[in-house]
């Protein structure tokens, strides 16, 4: 009996030695998440290794090696954890001591202020010229919004299948410009800064609320060059300035795209409608009430001293605005204000999870 139990045990501890050996050098990529992480200057977070190369599961910190390819830009400690230190881009490695080739990387943007973003994939796809087909369970596009990590947590939340609600935030900071019709070198510019907060739910639907400020200018650069070319030094100096800053609150109600609506929205009477040709998952449509102050003026002053202001005492001003607002693949918004201008400024959407107690 005792040389039985003793041949039994020595089989299985072959069987074990083969199963280990094959299992430890069994090898598969690392993963890690974040692919691809936006951060602001003085920022930091963890990246996680998601998937070892060991499949064992019993993989010591000691067995990862940290390199930051630019660490001027940004740093990695022994245990992973990024820390921003200037606007750029560089890349972070990790491999396996025991074996190098096995390896995974994240890419590093490192901007001057805004929120943390994490992706899943580097290089997210810009949005389609022809809308894609709608996946299954993504109808809202929601799965393609990036996901926006809370600064106060050091670790990434990944997946838990307690956090089924999120914090969504819509941020618009951009400028566009049109030129003015007519021969003058004159064209208007408009900045936006908008953001606005949907506390909980599922998906983007609902109701945002937040604020938004509208700044324009008339740009006369050019215009005051040729002025003081063609005076001869007969000017000392000429500027024009027209411009102003309106602000308010605002309620957006994020709904499910519609076509039609969102193409005849505030359309003027035997406007033909424009349908986007890119793929819209959600859309927001209103008026934002904004208040503030404009002013236009010029002034000059000639080589013999005499100057000139026409400068026009600050107006004020409350009126609604319209808006177009859609939201597009991977959180990316496009808003249209009724100002006359066919650009439209560029945003996006990012969703922060509700942590459990």
């Amino acid at each position: 009996m005792i040389g039985k139990r003793n041949y039994v045990q020595a089989v299985l501890a072959v069987v074990l030695v083969l199963v280990c050996s094959f299992v430890v050098g069994a090898s598969a990529p690392i993963t890690i998440y974040p692919a691809l992480l936006e951060l602001p200057v003085g920022a930091g977070v963890f990246v996680q290794v998601i998937e070892l190369a060991d499949r064992a599961g019993n993989m010591e910190q000691g067995d990862l090696v940290w390199v930051s390819e630019g660490p001027g830009v940004a740093t990695v400690s022994p245990r992973g954890y990024i820390t921003a230190l200037a606007v750029g881009e560089t890349r972070v490695e990790v491999y396996l001591t025991s074996n190098p080739s096995l390896r995974a990387s994240c890419r590093i943007v490192v901007l001057e202020a805004g929120p943390i973003l994490l992706y899943p994939t580097d290089n997210p796809p810009e949005p389609p010229l022809d809308p894609p087909a709608e996946s299954p369970g993504d109808s809202d596009g929601d799965g393609g919004i990036r996901v926006e990590h809370d600064p106060e947590l050091d670790t990434p939340v990944i997946h838990d299948p307690r956090i089924d609600e999120f914090f969504w935030t819509i941020r618009i900071n951009d400028t566009i410009s049109q030129k003015l019709e007519g021969d003058l070198p004159l064209k208007m510019v408009y900045k936006l800064d908008l953001e606005v907060v949907k506390e909980g739910g599922k998906t983007a639907k609902g109701v945002y609320t937040g604020t938004a400020t509208l700044e324009f200018k008339l740009d006369t650069g050019e215009y005051e060059k040729q002025i003081m070319g063609m005076a001869e030094g007969i000017l000392l100096k000429f500027m024009v300035h027209i411009g102003g800053t309106y602000q308010g609150s605002l309620d957006l109600n994020v709904e499910a795209y519609d076509m039609e609506r969102f193409a005849r929205f505030n359309l003027a009477p035997g406007e033909a409608p424009v349908v986007p040709l890119v793929k819209i998952y959600n859309m927001a449509l209103g008026e934002m009430q904004l208040s503030g102050t404009g002013q236009a003026g010029a002034s000059s002053l000639d080589a013999s001293g005499v100057g000139i202001d026409l400068f026009k005492p600050p107006m004020s001003s409350n009126a609604p605005l319209g808006y177009r607002l859609a939201l597009q693949d991977n959180g990316q918004v496009r808003m249209t204000l009724e100002l006359g201008v066919a650009d439209s400024f560029r945003g996006q959407i990012t969703r922060k999870p509700f942590i459990p107690d």
